[in-house]
């Protein structure tokens, strides 16, 4: 079925939205303390996605203040991201706990 969009405008119109996407990243470094900034993100060669227990673990990292206060929790998400990929290697889904989390309500 066609879209009556040709490749060309679907490719230019992908051009026009990395264009934008990088223009935001550049506003973003341009400001100062930009060394705080760090984007992650999905790797399309690699497959894989940033998960809660990456991006915890990568502030933990990256703050200078956080690494021995925090050990004890960055172990934990070591061990939790350990934890949710064995499942999913094991079950072919998402650990429930995880696949069915929200956030709590408030009281």
């Amino acid at each position: 079925m066609s879209t009556g969009v040709t490749s060309t405008a679907r490719r230019a119109a992908g051009t026009r939205r990395g264009q934008r996407e990088v223009g935001h990243l550049r506003a973003a470094y341009r400001r100062t303390n930009h060394a705080n900034i760090h984007v992650r993100g999905y790797n399309k060669e690699e497959g894989t996605t940033t998960t809660p227990f990456d991006m915890v673990m990568d502030v933990i990292d990256r703050v200078p203040s956080l690494g021995s206060r925090a050990a004890n929790l960055r172990q934990e998400m070591s061990d939790a991201r350990l934890a949710a990929r064995r499942y999913t290697r094991e079950h072919g889904e998402d650990d429930p706990a995880i696949a069915t989390w929200t956030w709590p309500s408030r009281v």
